[in-house]
């Protein structure tokens, strides 16, 4: 009698265990391994014209909904810079701040479930004239969600 309720406490502890380890939340790197698998999704436009601010380090979201936002971490560079409409677009931001003589590349732009979305890019080497600390997609307000912001080797 003793050996049967051991043997059902050791039972039902692994089944507690296992349905445990079965239910992890999912992290950014399932969320890109969902995407990677996915081509574009998003309609994006990449904003030219825009530089990143002296003394920006790090961006507090990747995702910009308002100018009053963007405008703490991004000036305009040039007279033909890309308007954005922040009525009806948000920014999705890459920075690097210590990329010097590097440039980043954008790679990509996915919708992984309805409330995440994931833009990835790369950096290379670059010419003084191309060089850039940061990189800006500009998405419609219909796709909404938590942003994630990748760097791919």
């Amino acid at each position: 009698m003793m050996k049967k309720v051991l043997y059902s406490a050791v039972c039902v502890a692994l089944s507690v265990a296992m349905t445990a380890c079965s239910s992890e939340n999912k992290t950014v790197e399932d969320t890109v391994k969902v995407v990677e698998e996915v081509v574009d999704t998003i309609p994006y436009r990449i904003a030219k014209g825009y530089e990143l601010k002296s003394g920006v380090k790090e961006l507090h979201t990747p995702k910009f909904g308002s100018s009053k936002a963007f405008n703490q971490y991004f000036k305009s560079a040039s007279a033909d810079a890309t308007e954005i409409d922040f009525n009806s677009e948000y920014v999705i931001a890459a920075i690097k701040p210590d990329a010097k003589g590097k440039k980043l590349v954008f790679n990509g732009v996915n919708e992984a479930s309805g409330d995440r979305v994931l833009m990835s890019f790369y950096t290379e080497d670059a010419e003084a004239s191309e060089a850039s600390t940061s990189l800006l997609i500009i998405v419609p307000d219909s796709i909404d969600g938590h942003v994630d912001v990748k760097e791919v080797m």
